[in-house]
């Protein structure tokens, strides 16, 4: 790997823990590390750093496999947690992965392995990539909206700004003043007013875009016609 991992190490064994970070380290790998093999200890790391990978022994006479994959997603639920160990059971195993654990590997299979490090560091790498994309993108719309937002406050006239879909995106404060002052008195509720109006903007819009045209459009709104009342019968 290119920039330096993390890695948790849950084995009770120093000698297991030490040949599981030899052989990655013979594959290329670039990483740090942390050996625990006691759940005081795992709270305690858990708390000071944050990981990419977990690998992890089943059999630990301090620490259960399925409470540290508990806790380990308790404090990062996209935290790939592999199971590296002796022979356990089918079922066993079943049941861990339908707990949340990534993968199994056998401690005799360390050929295995590092594919499955690859995989792992190379999913969590691009989720991360994909995470800080997108909170990019969320504080750019957050700007941009307290940008335009500022600038609609400023202008005196009524306006409005519609999204792709034809929605309100943006509305400044005087188009809900002239919404709030007409209303009543062209006999409409402030929604009926304010989805005409919308109404009308699009369809003089569209009637210009249809003809190519560019320009200024003008909006006339009638009084809200009354119903007739009936003439009571004698």
């Amino acid at each position: 790997m290119s920039t330096p991992s993390s890695i948790l190490i849950l084995e009770d064994s120093r000698m297991s823990a030490l040949l599981l970070v030899k052989t990655l380290q013979q594959e290329g790998f670039t990483f740090e590390h942390k050996i625990v093999d006691n759940e005081k200890d795992l709270d305690q790391v858990l708390s000071e750093a944050s990981f990419d990978l977990v690998l992890s022994d089943y059999y630990m006479p301090e620490l259960d496999c399925g409470l540290a994959l508990q806790k380990t997603r308790s404090r990062n639920p996209d935290i790939p947690f592999v199971i590296v160990s002796g022979k356990i059971g089918e079922e066993t195993v079943v049941e861990m992965m339908r707990k949340g654990a990534t993968d199994f590997v056998m401690k005799d299979r360390m050929d295995r392995l590092v594919p499955v490090v690859h995989r792992e560091l190379r999913n969590i790498q691009s989720l991360r990539e994909r995470q800080n994309t997108q909170e990019r993108l969320r504080r750019t719309e957050e700007q941009f909206r307290g940008f335009v937002s500022t600038i609609l406050e400023v202008i005196p006239d009524g306006l409005l700004v519609l999204d792709g879909k034809r929605n309100p995106f943006l509305i400044n404060a005087s188009f809900h003043q002239i919404v709030r002052r007409y209303a009543a008195e062209l006999g409409y509720s402030e929604d009926e007013l304010r989805e005409l109006l919308i109404k009308r903007s699009l369809e003089q819009v569209e009637s210009l875009q249809s003809q190519s045209k560019k320009g200024a459009i003008e909006l006339r709104i009638e009084r809200k016609s009354q119903p007739r009342r009936k003439d009571s019968e004698n």
